[in-house]
């Protein structure tokens, strides 16, 4: 009797971890996440981005950006005072191809920016 016990807390754990690590497909691009960089292909990576130094108008045009990358699924803002603003970001990029493309954003609308990142948290400074 225990041993079925422990093999179906075992099979229900399983069951919850793989359901943890599901593929995503964006509904609006098609686009199934992965890069080949950071991780497996094909699955979710959450990001804790902090932009420091970007008004509110700096920021919305950075937010329109961040939607448009590839293997974007999903953020939201999860703290904002005056010139710094945190935001919880969800994609299928790694963090490589997210370092990549935060720069193409920041380059793109003329903004002198120093990108740091330690684990899945990015700090973007404006100059």
């Amino acid at each position: 009797m225990a041993s079925t016990l422990k093999s179906i807390a075992l099979s229900a754990l399983f069951l919850a971890l793989a359901a943890c690590a599901t593929p995503y497909q964006n509904p609006d691009t098609g686009f199934i996440g992965g890069s080949g960089s950071g991780g497996a292909p094909n699955y979710v990576t959450s990001y804790d981005m902090v932009f420091e130094n970007f008004n509110g108008h700096d920021f919305m045009s950075m937010e329109g950006r961040l939607r448009g990358f590839p293997g974007y699924r999903s953020h939201r803002i999860s703290e904002s005072t005056g010139m710094v603003t945190r935001v919880w970001y969800e994609t299928a990029l790694g963090t490589a191809d997210m370092k990549r493309f935060l720069v193409q954003a920041a380059d793109g609308m003329g903004y002198d920016v120093r990108i740091s990142m330690s684990g899945n948290s990015f700090l973007v400074q404006k100059y």
